[in-house]
């Protein structure tokens, strides 16, 4: 239990996101492109903390803004889990926000996203709902779901391809198929549950890739925690 609020509290506070794979539709890995050698891209990380006083950090062109929205400013207390939030709340709460264009990550964990084909498919129509509400008031903002597309599943995803388990995982994620069309990025979970690197670096790259070939051509932004002291 005390872990588990322990990386509740960190998501809250000391979520940090890097720029794992392309911006946007349309980009192709550079290693799939036939051609002369191009320059590779900027490691950007993105900021989501949310200290009192935080310094400006304008001046550092490889660190930028990003929005995280989580359940509580959306949801009332003691709402029941399976309902929508009010969408005029949801409005409100974006358009506080302004028009900004950097990433715009929701993060609803509320609704069951594996098991259940019904249960399932409800979920997806939920989330579709309230990101349409945010992309109607934040039209130029990269918006995505917060360990969606791919489900975060360690075990199941580093097993390879030609594993059973990995193709479970596969058709669990394509299920999932229809927030696609509605999402400009990914925003997958990369915690380090382990000790183990390579399979951590393993597990990076299958959620970069979506999880499922039909994610392909969507922005790699990978959601990890950044320790700070």
């Amino acid at each position: 239990m005390m872990r588990s609020r322990r990386l509740k509290w960190l998501r809250l506070f000391v979520t940090g996101l890097a720029v794992v794979g392309g911006m946007g539709p349309g980009v192709t890995r550079a290693a799939e492109v036939e051609g002369p050698p191009t320059v590779p891209p900027p490691f950007i990380v993105f900021d989501a903390t949310l200290y009192k006083n935080k310094p400006s950090f304008s001046g550092y062109p490889g660190l930028r803004p990003i929005t995280v929205l989580y359940e509580w400013p959306l949801f009332l207390t003691g709402q029941s889990s399976t309902g929508l939030p009010s969408e005029q709340t949801v409005r409100s709460v974006v358009k506080e926000l302004g028009e900004a264009s950097e990433p715009v990550v929701l993060d609803i964990e509320r609704w069951p996203l594996k098991g259940d084909v019904q249960a399932v498919k409800t979920s997806v129509s939920k989330l579709l709902a309230v990101l349409s509400w945010i992309k109607n008031e934040m039209p130029r903002a990269k918006i995505g779901t917060y360990g969606t597309v791919p489900l975060p599943d360690y075990w199941r995803a580093i097993r390879g391809p030609t594993n059973a388990e990995f193709q479970t995982w596969q058709q669990d994620n394509d299920r999932l198929d229809e927030l696609l069309p509605h999402m400009d990025a990914l925003y997958p979970s990369i915690y380090t549950f382990y000790s183990d690197r390579q399979g951590w670096v393993t597990y990076c790259d299958c959620a970069d890739r979506g999880g499922s070939p039909k994610s392909q051509g969507k922005a790699g932004l990978c959601i990890s925690v950044a320790a700070v002291s």
